[in-house]
């Protein structure tokens, strides 16, 4: 997934895509959901703090904001020298209860983003009963 860059010219359009996750989980009824990649939503920026709200209305975490130092970045601009954390795993309750390992991988290189890499023990994550879902 990737979400439009924080800037008031593309609130709306972050907000809507915030509304699709929100009607995907609707129309779904998983128990078991997570959401991964570029949000664009650090935790300084007017994005970061809707992505919370999102979360916080709809019952899901910011998985690695939650288990993660305060430290880590998922993004590095070479030509600014800066680092930032936009990169995220936002998952269901149910599905973060079961995680058991998340960290960011700084040594696998292959873009100016950082891949989040996340264990979940399968076995702990709620059943969902599939009759109860329409065609």
């Amino acid at each position: 997934m990737y979400l439009p860059y924080c800037s008031r010219a593309n609130t709306d359009e972050f907000l809507a895509y915030l509304g699709k996750l929100r009607q995907l989980r609707e129309e779904l009824q998983y128990p078991n959901i997570c959401f991964v990649g570029e949000f664009n939503a650090g935790t300084t920026n007017t994005f970061g703090g809707l992505l919370e709200d999102f979360c916080m209305e709809n019952d899901f975490i910011i998985s690695d904001h939650a288990l993660l130092p305060q430290d880590k970045f998922t993004y590095i601009s070479d030509a600014h020298n800066t680092t930032s954390w936009i990169d995220h795993f936002v998952s269901s309750i149910p599905v973060h209860q079961a995680m058991f390992d998340i960290d960011v991988q700084t040594e696998c290189i292959t873009s100016d983003h950082r891949a989040v890499a996340v264990s979940i023990q399968c076995s702990h994550l709620p059943e969902f009963d599939e009759e109860v879902m329409e065609p």
